[in-house]
């Protein structure tokens, strides 16, 4: 091996500068890729972007026509009327132990009759915790889908989660999607 080792004395000489060949490999780094699943079941309505379009973070990629927002929407709704009702019964059952209570000061009622007032109390709070847990849930899974409260039949618009490019498409618009783990 010593044999094929040669000194020299360093020259200036001409090298290309256009071109250079070298194996490798170009690849999207896979940190910096996003694939975009559904969110809801549906039809494609539109599709805003094409194969190699640039995309800013936030920009409208496709819209989904989906019976879960509306089922979303319902919940909403749903959830909305308990609290609402909730907050009634609360109310009322407020007034009812204020009585009770002022009632049992005046020596008119038993006792017994306070704490089953103020059991109802205690029930009418935990049933209003419940339902505002629920209303909670709803308005998260509008925020989610990016739907506004109280409007029916709104398409789910599907957003670009990151700056980049379209390196795949596999939707085209009329197309009813059925699988959300499919990107």
């Amino acid at each position: 091996m010593l044999k094929q080792i040669r000194v020299a004395p360093v020259q200036t000489a001409e090298a290309p500068t256009e071109e250079v060949t070298a194996p490798g490999k170009i690849e999207a780094n896979p940190n910096r890729m996003a694939h975009i699943v559904l969110p809801v079941t549906g039809r494609i309505t539109h599709v805003t972007v094409h194969l190699g379009d640039a995309v800013q973070e936030g920009q409208p990629l496709f819209t989904v026509q989906s019976p879960d927002a509306d089922a979303a929407m319902s919940a909403y709704l749903q959830a909305q009327g308990s609290v609402t009702q909730a907050k009634a019964t609360l109310g009322k059952t407020q007034a009812d132990y204020d009585r009770m209570r002022d009632l049992y000061e005046h020596n008119a009622v038993a006792r017994k009759d306070v704490l089953d007032t103020e059991n109802m109390l205690t029930q009418a709070k935990a049933a209003l915790e419940q339902t505002m847990a629920a209303y909670d849930q709803a308005v998260q899974r509008l925020s989610l889908l990016g739907l506004k409260p109280g409007t029916w039949r709104q398409e789910v618009v599907v957003r670009a989660p990151l700056t980049g490019k379209v390196l795949e498409m596999r939707i085209v618009p009329g197309e009813f999607r059925n699988d959300t783990s499919t990107s």
